[in-house]
């Protein structure tokens, strides 16, 4: 597995974001059609829509609010040269879900391993993050590893779902992340974010 450390370090300068505005409550619904779903959560309903990523090679479903965060942004939120290659985002820039095709080696039958040693990376680094969870999923007819887990950053904790999977022979690897504070209400829409996803 080449150049993990560039997937390290995109994965780590995905964990800072700003605080969360979203005041919504608890008590989630989903609602489910072929090309949306519509989670309620108290009394606010966000749509998911779904979307046609990296050329048509990647389907899955995206909150409808979300914008393509700017380059200018993008800059600022992420300062190192390996930033996601695309960031949607909701109006401040809150809450994101960001990708990047890299240019790891992969196949579909070694995404277990990416995940045990990104796992491993993480539990060296923050120590006291919380875990959530963790393993390798077949979704779409595909592996899908992923990390859950909640890790300290300069005035907040951010919870971060990231996801991995073979795309034309190079891992693609998507996170979704908000503040702790927005983590109950957002937690099902990024499980529902994941569980979407199609490789075409």
């Amino acid at each position: 597995m080449k150049n993990l450390t560039i997937i390290l370090t995109l994965v780590i300068c995905l964990f800072f974001t700003s605080s969360c505005n979203n005041n919504v409550n608890s008590n989630n619904t989903i609602a489910d059609t072929k090309t949306k779903k519509v989670v309620t959560v108290g009394q606010k309903n966000i749509e998911l829509e779904l979307t046609n990523l990296l050329n048509n090679k990647v389907s899955i479903l995206i909150p409808k609010s979300f914008n393509i965060m700017s380059e200018e942004m993008s800059k600022l939120k992420y300062p190192s040269e390996n930033r996601p290659s695309l960031i949607y985002t909701n109006e401040d820039g809150s809450i994101n879900v960001a990708f990047n095709h890299t240019t790891s080696k992969t196949t579909n039958s070694n995404i277990s391993q990416y995940k045990d040693y990104l796992k491993g990376t993480f539990k060296n680094l923050y120590p006291s993050a919380t875990w959530y969870g963790d393993g390798t999923l077949k979704l779409n007819g595909k592996n899908v590893g992923f990390l859950e887990l909640l890790t300290p950053a300069i005035d907040t904790k951010v919870y971060n779902l990231i996801f991995f999977t073979e795309l034309e022979n190079r891992l693609l690897l998507v996170t979704f992340n908000c503040t702790e504070e927005e983590m109950k209400d957002w937690k099902p829409i990024a499980k529902e974010i994941m569980n979407s996803i199609t490789i075409n």
